[in-house]
């Protein structure tokens, strides 16, 4: 892969990246909290042999900790907090703010244990680059080029670009 980075990105991808963003609270505290449940055997029952079903409960923990759906979301997730790992702490709050609606990331999982929404999904008016800029301390077009180049990265980073 060449260090050129595209200009533009088309609609799909852009979508697609945008989504794991914006989605990156809720599946990150589903894989932890999914993750000690199936640990500690909540949800487990007892199941039929001769019916086809695993009845090892070590061996559904595993099943369910290696299933497709889990890694792809573990990947994403991953791929989300490695970029948010290399920003600045200014420009990780701009990256909150835009695409959650809170400060920082800690917010956002209390949030989403607490089955509360997150604003930035919700209001339109608080994901705005004027109203970040202006809340994060940032000119407009400084709030829409962190965010671009954050959207890069993890589309980079998921090998989307």
């Amino acid at each position: 892969m060449s260090n050129y980075t595209p200009q533009f990105i088309d609609t799909e991808t852009w979508q697609i990246i945008n989504a794991t963003i914006r989605k990156y609270p809720r599946m990150y505290v589903e894989l932890v909290d999914g993750e000690d449940d199936i640990l500690n055997g909540q949800g487990f029952k007892e199941t039929n042999v001769m019916a086809g079903y695993i009845s090892d409960p070590t061996a559904q923990k595993g099943i369910k900790l290696a299933s497709l759906q889990r890694r792809e979301a573990n990947r994403k997730c991953e791929a989300v907090n490695w970029c948010l790992s290399k920003l600045r702490p200014e420009h990780r709050r701009v990256v909150c703010l835009r695409f959650w609606g809170v400060e920082s990331t800690e917010v956002a999982f209390e949030l989403v244990r607490d089955n509360q929404p997150l604003r930035g999904m919700r209001y339109e008016s608080i994901r705005t680059p004027e109203t970040v800029g202006t809340v994060a301390g940032y000119s407009i077009r400084g709030a829409k080029k962190i965010t671009n180049r954050f959207i890069m990265a993890v589309g980079k980073e998921l090998g989307e670009i």
